[in-house]
């Protein structure tokens, strides 16, 4: 089983979001250690007329151990 990587403090990363499917879905996704707290960092990108990317939105959420035990249990079924 692979090790479990974990962000050193106030570090994280955003990666590409290969299951977007819908555009209210994020355009990148990720990890952010704040604190010795890890959460869910979601990205979005946003871009002028002209298709110059404007900004970058972002969005943060706790990450529940729930979550996480949820998925493993899942994935161990298969």
């Amino acid at each position: 089983m692979a090790e479990k990587f974990v962000h050193k403090e106030n570090k994280g990363s955003l990666f590409k979001n290969d299951k977007k499917e819908t555009e209210s879905q994020p355009d990148l996704r990720g990890v952010i250690n704040v604190e010795g707290k890890e959460f869910w960092l979601s990205g979005w990108k946003n871009f002028d007329d002209s298709g110059k990317l404007k900004r970058l939105s972002l969005s943060v959420q706790p990450k529940q151990d729930d979550d996480m035990n949820q998925k493993t249990e899942i994935e161990d079924d298969f």
